[in-house]
């Protein structure tokens, strides 16, 4: 062996020490953060009266916060439905239902919802024999969704927040509405495309320029099928005013939320959603504590907003139940084909994801669906 070979594999070694090293960091920063958090709370509410309010839930509310939570997961298998179909997509839309489920399923232990996607591009993807299609789809549907979290926002604040000290808040959420709307047309013209791809291209700093490059490129492919934008944005926006209901019927469901209107489910809703990719295992510790904060706000108890995100809870353990279910069922009928036949390496491939750093999770992403790597 060479000297520059030893070298070049000491090197390699050392390289993958120290992406070990900080993987673990990283965990154990989320591990932190979800234990600080949940013993914060349970340090600050009664919960001997959150046993006595979660026992007079009014049952008909949660099974309505249930039958909203299917609804979202039907409307989100149709939006992915649309923008796959810009290829040759062989999936119906209720295997792609089913596949949503089983993301959802490995969103609940893969942090930030970034593992239920990685799953869902590697099935599809196996499956229509695309995975660039499949990267584009799913990208797509992240940006869509923002755009509709926005759109959820901009009508909360105008509902809810009106004028403050005398400026009129809804000229600006009028203008920051149309700066999105322009911002989506300026990125899917040719020319200023381009651009924005040679700048991005100057962008090395924690791979960041690829990754927008990446983004755009799934954003620009469906310059022809802009009616599938358009589709995709509607779907979206009703997905998120789904989860304003969906949050709405949870507080109906505890006596003393109930005397909350809708109105303020169009923050609280986004807000939950922003707090998920704060760094904690599955979003736990982070999302209770959001709760409790943000309806404080609205004069909920601590005891009380604590108790909601305790029937929140149930409700993700119900669906991700659902989707382990699923997962098993499809794996045992060879519905999922592109799943490793070797569990035990299946699980170590989760794991390492699930340890990895933000930076370290989008770079294997990429890899792993033949996307291009570290240079």
């Amino acid at each position: 062996m060479s000297v520059s070979n030893f070298k070049n594999m000491g090197f390699r070694v050392i390289n993958k020490e120290v992406h070990l090293s900080r993987g673990k960091r990283y965990f154990y920063l989320k591990v932190g953060v979800t234990v600080v958090v949940l013993v914060w709370l349970i340090n600050i509410i009664d919960l001997k009266e959150v046993r006595q309010l979660l026992t007079q839930v009014k049952l008909g509310c949660f099974l309505g916060a249930a039958g909203v939570l299917i609804a979202i997961n039907m409307v989100l298998a149709a939006r992915w439905k649309v923008l796959l179909d810009v290829g040759e997509n062989r999936l119906s839309w209720f295997k792609l239902l089913q596949l949503y489920l089983v993301g959802g399923f490995f969103n609940a232990f893969l942090p930030t919802g970034l593992g239920g996607d990685v799953m869902r591009i590697w099935l599809s993807g196996n499956t229509n024999k695309n995975h660039t299609g499949a990267f584009a789809a799913v990208a797509v549907e992240r940006l869509l969704g923002m755009a509709g979290t926005v759109g959820i926002v901009l009508i909360g604040g105008w509902m809810y927040l009106g004028s403050v000290n005398g400026y009129d808040l809804r000229a600006v959420i009028v203008g920051i509405g149309a700066a999105v709307l322009l911002s989506l047309m300026l990125i899917l013209h040719p020319g200023l495309y381009n651009k924005i791809i040679s700048l991005s291209a100057k962008i090395h700093l924690f791979r960041l320029g690829e990754l927008l490059s990446k983004v755009f490129n799934a954003l620009h492919s469906y310059r022809y099928s802009m009616w599938r934008l358009g589709v995709g944005f509607i779907l979206s926006f009703i997905v998120q005013f789904l989860f304003v209901v969906l949050h709405f019927f949870i507080g109906e469901a505890l006596t003393g939320i109930d005397k909350l209107s809708i109105q303020p489910y169009f923050l609280i809703s986004p807000m939950i959603g922003l707090g998920n990719f704060l760094p904690s295992v599955g979003g736990y510790g982070i999302r209770e504590g959001s709760y409790v904060l943000l309806l404080s706000i609205f004069g909920i108890s601590k005891d009380l907003g604590f108790s909601y995100a305790v029937l929140a809870d149930i409700l993700i353990f119900l669906f991700v139940s659902i989707g382990g279910i699923v997962f098993l069922m499809l794996k045992r009928n060879d519905g999922l084909p592109s799943v490793p036949k070797k569990e035990h390496r299946f699980c170590r491939q989760l794991w390492g994801y699930f340890c990895a750093s933000p930076k370290d999770r989008v770079d294997g992403i990429f890899s792993g669906m033949g996307l291009g790597g570290s240079k």
